[in-house]
């Protein structure tokens, strides 16, 4: 069993990678609040800014992981 302590923000990439990475393992998480997250984060630009980085990271993990099976093999 493993812990992961992060951000909530990013939790669910966090989540991903290591359920790829150790997919046997049970994976527990932890979220700590973030303040950038709210209901309307697309009326802030910082918040706007920070939201789709973490989305666009999301998709590069999954491309890199389809492209490239292999790189999970540690």
């Amino acid at each position: 069993s493993l812990m992961i302590i992060t951000s909530d923000f990013h939790s669910g990439r966090a989540f991903w990678v290591f359920k790829k990475v150790f997919p046997s393992l049970d994976i527990d998480m932890s979220p700590a609040p973030d303040k950038l997250i709210n209901t309307n984060w697309w009326h802030d630009y910082n918040t706007t800014q920070a939201v789709l980085e973490e989305k666009a990271r999301f998709l590069f993990y999954r491309l890199v992981v389809f492209l490239n099976p292999s790189i999970l093999n540690i």
